[in-house]
């Protein structure tokens, strides 16, 4: 039900009756402000802001409690992960460059030793066809002898 009239609600803090005036005092001291200024134009004019936020001290060891600080901290701990991933990453890369140039040097080299071995092969193989060539020729040669003798013999007694 919306009405014009305006609504007021009452909260009353019973805990605040129970404390003394010591402990009200202790806890002003460990009371902190922090105050954030900050300076920005917007459409050519220059507005100020002026935040300020109170920090309680910790109540259990009297430690201020401030998120800044421990903002900080995480900030600083995040910059040491992330230089020690980077470490890690250039480790990594260094690691998988040289065995990428260890891989290359070692296809190079069998690269290398099957060529010659082939290059050996094929010129066994030259050197056997030639050999079996002149073996051939010669073969040849001694049958077309023969073969001529026996023709020779053969026409000297048919005359």
């Amino acid at each position: 039900m919306y009405t014009n009239e305006p609504e007021f609600l009452v909260i009353k803090d019973t805990n605040r009756h129970s404390r003394s005036k010591e402990e009200l005092e202790l806890r002003n001291l460990k009371k902190k402000t922090r105050k954030r200024t900050r300076k920005f134009e917007i459409d050519g004019v220059v507005v100020t802001t002026t935040t300020s936020k109170v920090i309680y001290g910790d109540d259990e060891n009297g430690q201020i409690y401030d998120d800044h600080i421990f903002r900080k901290q995480e900030l600083r701990e995040l910059k040491m992960l992330q230089k020690q991933e980077q470490k890690q990453f250039q480790e990594l890369s260094s690691k998988a460059q040289s065995a990428k140039e260890q891989q290359d040097k070692r296809f190079e080299q069998e690269r290398v030793n099957l060529l010659r071995s082939y290059e050996a092969d094929l010129d066994t193989m030259i050197r056997q066809q030639r050999q079996q060539i002149e073996k051939t020729e010669m073969q040849q040669e001694a049958d077309l002898r023969l073969t001529s003798k026996k023709i020779r013999a053969e026409q000297v007694t048919d005359l």
